[in-house]
């Protein structure tokens, strides 16, 4: 190819087109990603989390998706004086400036007090260690009921004259009552001794007298009594003739 023809084809409008319509590819590609992660960030916009508090569910989900946020519940707990459905807690402190988009997870007031189960701690416990366990898991209403037996020891647990068994789920609003021992031993427990026989004992050699067992008499199969057997006959040698007297 002359140099002449060279410039010829690098002077023609089909290169410089296809060359314009890269550049403008190009361009369109770094626009669009551009504006894509102004909008997928917010780029430039930023609202103030309210507080939705002390809100129904209804009322905190219609203010934040007036702000482009989204609500969602990761929890529940009980509070007595509050409604059902009521905002206990919020993930984003109300104040705190945030981007549009974002997800605020709040904690909601339940209709009934949470379910427990009733840990082990009859008779395996004392009374401070059941009323610690207790406490520990959300119940507050625990009376107690003395009963004779070991002092401080909790025998039973009980709830509406029901015995609770370890396990049993019960409202942590119900009331509980522990039977623990006021160190009195039960009366209806008999304590059962048992007393060997005297032994008597002789005065000459201490030695204990036993009873001699009778002799018992032979009976035959048919229940009557055996014949006592009779001695033997004894038989003499006859006496010798007495010696003639001599003349």
């Amino acid at each position: 190819m002359t140099t002449k023809g060279f410039f010829k084809k690098f002077a023609s409008w089909h290169l410089w087109g296809n060359l314009l319509a890269m550049a403008v590819i190009v361009i369109l590609l770094f626009w669009g990603v551009t504006y894509a992660l102004q909008l997928y960030t917010y780029h430039g916009r930023s609202v103030e989390m309210p507080d939705i508090t002390q809100k129904s569910y209804e009322q905190a989900e219609a203010t934040l998706d007036s702000l482009d946020l989204t609500i969602e519940v990761s929890d529940t707990g009980f509070i007595k004086t509050l409604p059902a459905d009521c905002i206990l807690e919020q993930s984003v402190p109300a104040g705190d400036v945030i981007k549009p988009g974002r997800v605020i997870y709040v904690k909601i007031n339940s209709a009934h007090s949470p379910l427990c189960p009733i840990p082990d701690i009859a008779d395996n416990s004392s009374l401070r260690d059941a009323v610690t366990k207790l406490e520990s898991i959300g119940f507050t209403r625990i009376g107690v009921e003395s009963v004779p037996g070991e002092y401080d020891w909790v025998y039973r647990v009980k709830s509406r004259h029901r015995i609770l068994q370890p396990g049993d789920m019960l409202s942590t609003e119900d009331t509980l009552s522990l039977e623990v021992g006021d160190g009195t031993r039960d009366p209806a427990v008999a304590v059962q001794m048992t007393t060997a026989p005297v032994d008597e004992f002789t005065d000459d050699d201490d030695e204990v007298k036993k009873p001699r067992p009778r002799p018992k008499k032979k009976d035959d199969d048919d229940g009557e009594k055996r014949p006592e057997p009779k001695p033997a006959p004894v038989h003499t040698a006859p006496a010798a003739p007495a010696p003639a007297p001599a003349n």
